[in-house]
């Protein structure tokens, strides 16, 4: 049984995703985005704004019996069971009845049409709408979003990617409504469940000072790495590691100390953003980009600890401790699960809300009766603590156009019907959202929610990622999992920094990110693979700051004095 509660990983998105498998060790220094595969940086510059964000208020949402809920901002909060009763977090139905267009990305293959699917049907019904939602696959939601932005009919509610540089010019030019008026400070109580976004949540995603859409949740770290620990313990290896010495000699040994008998087995899965970030805070490579007093800022690439977690990295490939077809693995998710479901690698890197149950500890256990799969917390290279990215704390927003929101009534009308569609965990609404229909979509099982094996019924669910669902790690009769995954993601969130520049606009990034990505991947995959030498990262560094990289850093420090 599967994570619910929790968008989709946002990881194979756009040019804030992981950069390939080089940019994994690199990611920041590609396009100076934060290592976790859902962070995103977003303008602060460009549209009307004002001279102070005007907060929103914030109200703890309504807590189910037996949530797990960490003190450290950032950490979503977990769940094993469902409350009972689930209780309902809105009243009445917000819509008028007329018709509801939403442009939201499908994270899986497409529903089946209306006059089929229950899901489709009953989010009208619950609504009170006609819905009529434009749906885009993740590969093409750049190019589709450019479509819409230029022929000016928007939808009514557009789910937001504001790292893209259309959508920033977009905002420019005054295509999406400044909504502090009606959100900002204790305004946003007549929205409750809008008023759970958190402060940090509100202020990353600002522009200009301006609120300009309702920021999708996501984790500080939304990411955990997992290991056979019953590997470890049957080649008597020390875990987990407690420095970078014992992880390069625990991956070596999955590699060569035949854990699995005469099967061959490798350590780690694929050289992709995960190992990348891992290897970083191992050696407190930090965040993208460092703030000096003197306001001067430097890229990861340019420090030492990121030359030590590279050369790591390149040690890591000639003891042989990757998978042979690791570069290629970075791209595919299904392949890296498969390959530690099959007990062939004893290392990956699994996105939070889902690695404990269906997509990889269950799958490992059932494929290979005994296995032990184990969260893995980077050591700090010489003992110590380690030091990761954090993201952003979001991933994009859900925003209204301005010739929409014109209508006073028609935008607290769609605010309302966004007050639904954030329904907090153990709710009513959340459950529906989530699962759809009982019967049809899903059915219930010991309290536990279980979706229809029928794969078209399955796929309708695919419509429920709407931008606006808040995270909950919610682990069905597992509490162990539940307490070990928030406490791990508390731990790394208060052994991590959050890069200065998350906040600010350089006008040139989304031109140069490609540029870059590519720069990072041909040089990385060669000096890490031992193709290129080491002394190789200094014409890297070159290149990087002649092709972008230095117009990136006197743009990011501009903007940073402006404010």
């Amino acid at each position: 049984m599967s994570s619910i509660w929790t968008p989709a990983s946002p990881g194979a998105l756009t040019r804030r995703s992981f950069l390939g498998a080089a940019a994994g060790a690199a990611a920041g220094a590609a396009a100076g985005a934060a290592l976790s595969g859902c962070s995103s940086k977003n303008a602060t510059t460009v549209g009307n704004g004002h001279k102070t964000l005007d907060m929103p208020a914030h109200i703890d949402p309504k807590r189910a019996a037996g949530e797990v809920v960490s003190t450290v901002p950032g950490v979503p909060p977990g769940a094993s069971k469902l409350p009972e009763p689930l209780f309902a977090s809105v009243d009445g139905k917000p819509g008028s009845g007329g018709p509801l267009t939403t442009f939201q990305i499908n994270w899986g293959p497409p529903p089946q049409p209306e006059s089929k699917n229950h899901y489709w049907q009953g989010m009208s019904e619950r609504l009170n709408v006609q819905w009529k939602p434009t749906l885009v696959g993740a590969d093409s939601y750049d190019t589709k979003l450019a479509t819409i932005l230029s022929s000016g009919d928007l939808p009514d509610l557009v789910f937001l990617m504001t790292d893209l540089a259309v959508a920033r010019q977009a905002i420019q030019a005054g295509a999406f409504a400044e909504l502090s008026d009606v959100l900002g400070g204790d305004k946003i109580k007549e929205y409750p469940n809008l008023a759970n976004v958190e402060s940090f949540q509100w202020k990353n995603s600002a522009i200009n000072n301006g609120i300009y859409g309702v920021p999708q949740d996501v984790a500080y770290i939304n990411s955990v790495a997992v290991y056979r620990s019953d590997w470890a313990q049957k080649l008597d290896q020390p875990e987990p590691p407690k420095n970078a010495d014992e992880f390069l000699h625990l991956m070596t040994s999955f590699a060569k100390g035949k854990p699995a008998g005469n099967r061959q087995t490798w350590g780690i899965v694929a050289f992709d953003a995960g190992i990348g970030a891992f290897v970083n805070a191992i050696f407190r490579v930090g965040t993208p980009w460092r703030l000096a007093d003197s306001g001067k800022l430097t890229n990861q690439i340019e420090t030492p600890e990121y030359k030590e977690a590279l050369n790591f990295l390149r040690k890591l490939w000639s003891a042989g401790a990757f998978h042979p077809d690791a570069i290629a693995n970075a791209k595919q998710t299904d392949k890296r699960l498969n390959l530690f479901a099959q007990g062939r690698v004893g290392w990956s890197v699994a996105s939070a809300d889902t690695w404990y149950l269906s997509n990889w500890s269950d799958k490992t256990t059932q494929a290979n009766p005994g296995a032990k799969v184990t969260m893995m917390l980077p050591p700090g290279h010489d003992g110590g603590k380690p030091l990761a990215a954090r993201s952003s704390g979001f991933f994009g927003m859900v925003s209204i156009p301005a010739k929409t929101a014109k209508n006073t009534d028609r935008l607290h009308e769609l605010l309302r019907i966004m007050d639904y569609l954030r329904a907090p965990f153990g709710s009513k609404e959340a459950l529906f959202l989530r699962y759809g229909e009982e019967g049809y979509n899903f059915h219930m099982k010991h309290g536990v929610p279980v979706p229809s094996t029928d794969q078209a019924s399955a796929n309708d669910t695919n419509m429920s990622y709407t931008g606006m669902r808040p995270v909950t790690f919610f682990y069905p009769g597992q509490p162990t999992a539940v307490k070990d995954t928030v406490e791990y993601t508390a731990s790394l969130t208060k052994n991590a920094a959050t890069d200065p520049t998350t906040g600010f606009y350089a006008p040139s990034e989304a031109k140069s990110a490609g540029v870059l990505g590519q720069l990072a991947t041909d040089f990385l995959n060669g000096i890490v693979t031992g193709r290129k030498p080491m002394t190789a990262l200094d014409d890297y560094i070159k290149q990087w700051r002649s092709r972008g990289g230095d117009k990136l850093r006197s743009e990011y420090e501009k903007a940073m004095k402006a404010r």
